[in-house]
């Protein structure tokens, strides 16, 4: 059997990184175990690109940047999407 891991939802995704209560403990302990791979679907990256673009989520510039940077592992079969639709600078 491989490695277990996450498909994080955008909002999943948004409250993990900042540490958020609407985590319970038990998801929080999971998604900070390294020994689970997390990934965020190409739609929340495009999600989240194109809402920081419009201002609607100014204080979460340090997610779209790692989007940018690939940090995150993006489960799509074109990982090139948010970029060619214009989100990325």
């Amino acid at each position: 059997m491989g490695t277990v891991g996450y498909l994080l939802d955008t909002c999943t995704l948004l409250w993990a990184v900042r540490g958020s209560t609407q985590l319970s403990v038990a998801a929080m302990k999971a998604l900070n175990d390294s020994k689970f791979k997390k990934y965020v679907s190409a739609v929340s990256a495009y999600e989240i690109l194109y809402k920081h673009r419009i201002g609607k989520l100014p204080e979460f510039e340090d997610v779209a940047e790692k989007f940018i940077q690939k940090t995150y592992n993006v489960n799509s079969v074109n990982r090139g999407m948010p970029a060619r639709q214009g989100l990325c600078p």
